[in-house]
């Protein structure tokens, strides 16, 4: 490591390889005793205590909990496959599945501020058709510059940890909203089951009212010239298998599908749902369900029911999926009373709403303090 000066100003610069080492996850899943598979919660009751990191990057890229661990530390968590290159930096006992690995320094801070540029840095280095992947070869000899100044780095660092920690409140307050909401109609339905209230309630087989549209062979981010944000050329939103950033991977010039629909992951983060409207591009690693009927409503409940709903039917172990025949023929029941539909969409929206705001603005300081911080560092930050 050796220090330089950019515009009157201390910096670290150093090659990625010579102060991190990867440590990798593969294979540790496969050797996980049956009873010690994951739980989707926190259960401390049955010991599902440590943090299960893998190829996810949603919910802080927790995929679930663990009885056991295999790293205790502290490191940046990057993914090899799904969001491929997506980092998070991770301290204290994790276990780390196949499809990650953790770059580990001695520097706290280093490790954090790091991990800010590595979310936008590593993905230029993914490598592959079918489904991308960024192992740390692929990047190990690159440099890197980071502000000298402790101070600097410690009030950037607890800023942006002041505006993570709301993001994760509210983010954890709407999901306990939605399974509240979702309990309460699956309590409804079963007491008009019991009752035979059959005209409260539809039940219907997936396959028999919703049609398939498939992004396989349709390209990825990288043969689609996609760009990060809209401009004059790419106007339409591009799903892959990203559930960041509200599954938009980037924007393309053309689209391919044209309906309202539900998008969900096939691999990756697989059985992640969201509600698409207009022109959009679907790609490799993303389907559509798109309902026969026109009832907007029934759409967006399913949209919200699918997303806890389908991850029960992944299937795999190194790369887990959720096809189209794993779920099709399952049956489901939904509330028929159209203004219970309604009011439910209506709640969750308001609180997504203020989420998205909250995560703007953090977005928006982050990207703002690293662009103040590193001017004059090396144009690809």
């Amino acid at each position: 490591m050796e220090i330089i000066k950019i515009n009157n100003k201390e910096y670290y610069r150093f090659k990625i390889g010579d102060e991190f080492e990867a440590i990798s996850g593969k294979g540790s899943f496969n050797k996980m005793k049956k009873n010690d598979l994951t739980s989707d919660v926190y259960d401390e009751k049955n010991g599902f205590i440590y943090p299960f990191y893998d190829s996810s990057t949603k919910n802080n890229h927790i995929k679930g909990y663990c009885k056991n661990f295999n790293f205790k530390g502290q490191g940046i968590k990057t993914s090899i496959s799904g969001d491929a290159g997506k980092s998070c930096f991770i301290k204290g006992k994790i276990f780390l599945g196949d499809q990650s690995y953790i770059l580990e320094s001695k520097n706290l801070e280093t490790n954090f501020f790091i991990s800010l540029f590595f979310n936008s840095f590593i993905p230029k280095f993914k490598q592959g058709s079918a489904i991308p992947n960024t192992y740390f070869r692929y990047f190990s000899n690159e440099y890197i510059n980071i502000p000298k100044n402790h101070n600097e780095l410690s009030d950037i660092i607890k800023k942006i940890l002041d505006y993570q920690q709301l993001s994760q409140q509210l983010s954890q307050q709407l999901k306990d909203y939605k399974i509240a909401i979702l309990q309460n109609a699956n309590k409804k339905i079963k007491q008009y089951i019991k009752n035979n209230q059959k005209d409260k309630y539809i039940r219907f087989k997936i396959g028999d009212e919703f049609n398939k549209f498939s992004g396989r062979g349709k390209g990825m981010y990288s043969n689609l010239n996609a760009s990060k944000l809209p401009n004059n050329i790419n106007q339409y939103k591009l799903y892959t298998n990203v559930t960041q950033n509200n599954h938009i991977a980037g924007y393309v010039n053309n689209f391919n599908f044209y309906k309202k629909g539900i998008k969900w992951t096939e691999n990756g983060d697989a059985g992640s749902t969201i509600l698409i409207f207009n022109k959009v591009y679907i790609a490799e690693g993303a389907n559509v369900l798109y309902a026969k009927s026109n009832n907007n409503y029934i759409n967006e409940y399913l949209a919200l029911k699918l997303n806890y709903w389908l991850k029960k039917f992944k299937q795999g172990s190194a790369q887990q999926m959720v096809k189209w025949v794993y779920f099709k023929d399952q049956y489901i029941n939904i509330p028929k009373n159209h203004n219970e539909l309604s009011d439910i969409i209506k709640k969750i929206n308001k609180w997504e709403k203020l989420i998205n705001i909250t995560t703007s603005k953090m977005e928006n300081y982050i990207k703002g303090v690293l662009q103040l911080s590193l001017k004059g560092v090396k144009n690809e930050w």
